[in-house]
């Protein structure tokens, strides 16, 4: 059943706070000198779950377990068919399955299985990997309408036979034909709603709405760009979720090129580039700006040859098992995460905001804006929303994450969102109304944790290509 989500305004917080005498709540006067949490106490519970779709084929080797931890991933989503690829048959798991189960364990990583099938049986074979702790469970990708039936028709025979695990379902972005046929154009969230009603409600377990899409392509003129309709998708996907109880979210990012022969480089629609650092962290510190708990890579080991993907279009591992420079973009960027993601998941999302290249937002601002990946936001927050600001400069379009902790001490998330081989640096003031007292701020810039003075009342941070800084001031 649905749960009402109300947006907590900001002057509710501050009559909560001034009637029960929170600290760092933001009360005029009362946010300078204000001691923040210690948010490491909680660095061994809480994490991002940095997911990686496709292991290669080699994966039980030390060698390949190895690569696998140093990447930052923490699961892999493995297949069901294909070269160069490790797969698991659900209905018979071999020697080699449960050596690599095994290894996984012991280095504190996991695995979800792929279904392969669609009968009933598909579904009840959970049940012969109870034993292996890195089985987390089964999943399915990119289902239509009948399927998400199909599915919901299982989840009492799933979780029968595999009670202590996890079905997990990536779902289509809001351009595919499925969508549109079942639900109709513009209407992506109510596909989003209709799984999470027929299934996601029906599981008693840890629940993800999940979904893909992929920003790197090229525009009219065949230049990189950024697709508009990603932060669309995203956006959708953070709030649906947030209308229930308990629900995880998680998006899929690009981490190499494909589209095969079809669709090269330099024609709308195709995603024939080859992921940057800056690409890679660009596409996570944006997802942390809608609060999602999980990034999945697409992919980390390279899928065999096909339509769909070139001999040359690689991922994170080639088709032999070995790191390309995907790989260590991606491990770059995964590490900057996994160095404040436990601050960073103590704060619950409230919305997000914008601010053009150039321009001045305050209370007053009607929110417009010149950037197609913004306007598109169905409910960009205005700054009256955020009380404690009194105005946001930025030299580049900025995407501005709002948190709030459980005592009401602010953070934002503030992402450089600009197409990152203009190599565009963005100098970004916020200027937090003096009646909050606010003198510091706490930054985690790079994944290191700085703390910096306010100069009158004004934090000014600059931003490089893709980069995003978490922010808590006080």
């Amino acid at each position: 059943m649905k749960k009402f989500f109300v947006t907590v305004t900001v002057l509710l917080a501050l009559i909560l706070c001034l009637g029960a005498g929170l600290a760092g709540c933001g009360t005029p006067g009362g946010g300078g000198g204000k001691t923040l949490p210690d948010y490491d106490l909680m660095e061994d519970e809480l994490s991002v779950t940095i997911a990686g779709w496709l292991g290669p084929e080699d994966l039980n080797s030390p060698e390949q377990i190895q690569l696998l931890e140093e990447s930052g991933i923490s699961t892999l989503f493995l297949g069901a068919a294909g070269d160069c690829v490790w797969q698991v048959d659900l209905a018979s798991p071999t020697a080699a399955d449960a050596e690599l189960f095994a290894l996984m364990k012991e280095s504190g990583l996991a695995v979800y299985l792929n279904t392969g099938n669609w009968n009933e049986q598909g579904f009840s074979y959970i049940g012969n990997f109870n034993e292996y702790e890195a089985v987390k469970g089964i999943h399915f990708d990119e289902p239509n309408k009948a399927e998400i039936d199909r599915i919901a028709a299982k989840t009492s025979v799933f979780e029968e036979a595999g009670p202590e695990k996890i079905f997990y379902t990536n779902l289509f972005p809001s351009f595919s034909t499925e969508v549109q046929a079942d639900f109709g154009v513009g209407h992506y969230r109510d596909y989003l709603t209709y799984y999470c009603d027929n299934v996601l409600e029906k599981l008693s377990g840890e629940k993800w709405l999940s979904a893909d899409r992929y920003p790197l392509t090229f525009d009219v003129k065949g230049d990189p760009a950024l697709d508009v309709g990603w932060l669309q998708d995203v956006e959708a996907v953070a709030e649906v979720a947030r209308e229930y109880e308990g629900i995880k979210t998680n998006f899929f990012i690009q981490t190499m090129p494909y589209g095969g022969e079809s669709l090269p480089a330099g024609q709308i629609g195709s995603r024939a580039r080859i992921p940057t650092y800056e690409d890679v962290r660009l596409q996570e510190y944006a997802l942390m700006a809608f609060g999602f708990d999980g990034i999945s890579l697409f992919c980390y080991a390279s899928p065999a040859v096909g339509p769909e993907f070139t001999e040359e279009q690689l991922a994170m591992l080639d088709r032999e098992g070995n790191p390309t420079d995907i790989y260590t973009a991606a491990q770059k960027a995964n590490r900057e995460i996994l160095a404040f993601d436990h601050v960073y998941l103590q704060f619950e999302w409230q919305g997000v905001f914008t601010n053009d290249g150039g321009s001045t937002a305050d209370a007053e601002s009607a929110g417009r804006t010149q950037n197609a990946s913004f306007s598109n936001l169905l409910d960009r927050m205005s700054l009256s929303q955020v009380a404690c600001l009194s105005s946001v400069t930025s030299t580049e379009d900025t995407l501005f994450g709002y948190f709030l902790d459980n005592s009401d001490n602010e953070g934002f998330m503030i992402v450089n969102y600009n197409e990152t081989t203009l190599e565009l640096t963005d100098t970004v003031t916020m200027s937090f109304d003096p009646s909050y007292g606010y003198t510091k701020a706490l930054c985690y810039i790079g994944g290191k944790e700085v703390t910096l003075d306010l100069t009158d009342n004004d934090l000014t941070l600059t931003l490089g290509s893709g980069e995003g800084v978490f922010v808590i001031p006080y």
